[in-house]
């Protein structure tokens, strides 16, 4: 369990997003969600990929400024991913 831990810590999750393997994953749990109708796998599949594209259009590098567009765009769309999860979860009934 230790090294299996270990792996995560060291590995690079944006990479492992772009492996084919993940991206097929993804696509069937996708399928699935919407054949079997899993809202939560659903919206759970849509956070962690709406997340993982506001990291990479922000593209947080070490800057000077600790507070600087990047992060503004990082933190705006964060905001944004969260409350349309928090509609789908809430607020909109089914």
């Amino acid at each position: 369990m230790n090294a299996f831990i270990e792996s995560l810590a060291t590995s690079n999750i944006l990479a492992m997003a772009k492996h084919p393997l993940a991206l097929t994953a993804v696509g069937v749990m996708v399928v699935l969600s919407i054949l079997f109708r899993w809202k939560m796998v659903l919206l759970l599949v849509f956070a962690v990929g709406a997340i993982l594209a506001v990291i990479r259009y922000s593209s947080l590098q070490t800057t000077a400024e600790p507070f600087g567009k990047d992060m503004a765009i990082f933190g705006g769309g964060t905001a944004f991913v969260a409350l349309i999860v928090i509609y789908f979860l809430f607020i909109k009934g089914d």
